[in-house]
């Protein structure tokens, strides 16, 4: 039977509330940080839920990849600039004006988008982490006593890439153009969460 996740059982009914759960949780043992992030008057409900939740804490806002803080969200033609790749290769657009705005490139809206930006940064740096190029059985057993998160593919992270989550725990799979598989991380907030995995021989790098 597949865990209970709060965050997660939240997706299709209130994104806001499941942002704002997955953070509590996955960041409980970061403390606030010294000034709290303010958004702006008319950023989105789903950008606001994020700041407010980060609570100035700048790992909320990435460390592999990276969310802008509100001093730093840029506006060009109506488009918002608000996440960069770490090398540059990439930004995250969305187009102002509306309560959960459209993001360039993207089939989910900005509550989405920011979702799966927390989630893939979890999946990348946390305290416990793996990575390895899978094939879609190995996939498919790493997947089995986890549950799918009810979010559409996304591109930019390379794409289209998928997630999947456990009782803390995340894993992204980035299928890149090649048909026998896609890369794979997985991170976990202590070793304990890797209970349900850990006794399936997978070619981790790490």
């Amino acid at each position: 039977m597949h865990p209970a996740i709060t965050w997660l059982d939240l997706i299709r009914t209130d994104r806001a509330a499941a942002l704002r759960t997955f953070i509590a949780a996955w960041h409980a043992g970061t403390p606030a940080g010294p000034v709290p992030y303010v958004p702006p008057p008319d950023a989105p409900g789903p950008l606001r839920a994020l700041y407010e939740a980060a609570e100035g804490r700048k790992s909320v806002l990435g460390v592999q990849n990276f969310l802008r803080p509100p001093s730093e969200l840029t506006t060009d033609n109506g488009w918002v600039t608000f996440a960069d790749e770490n090398q540059g290769a990439f930004v995250l657009e969305y187009q102002a004006g509306d309560p959960d705005p459209s993001v360039r490139g993207e089939i989910e809206t900005l509550s989405g988008v920011l979702l799966q930006f927390v989630l893939f940064e979890a999946s990348f740096t946390s305290p416990v982490t793996a990575s390895g190029f899978l094939s879609d059985d190995e996939l498919a057993r790493l997947a089995a006593p986890l549950r799918r998160v009810p979010l559409g593919p996304a591109s930019w992270i390379g794409g289209p890439a998928r997630l999947y989550a456990g009782a803390g725990l995340i894993v992204a799979a980035d299928r890149t153009g090649d048909p026998d598989g896609q890369f794979v991380t997985l991170g976990a907030n202590h070793r304990s969460a890797l209970r349900p995995v850990r006794d399936l021989d997978l070619p981790w790098y790490d």
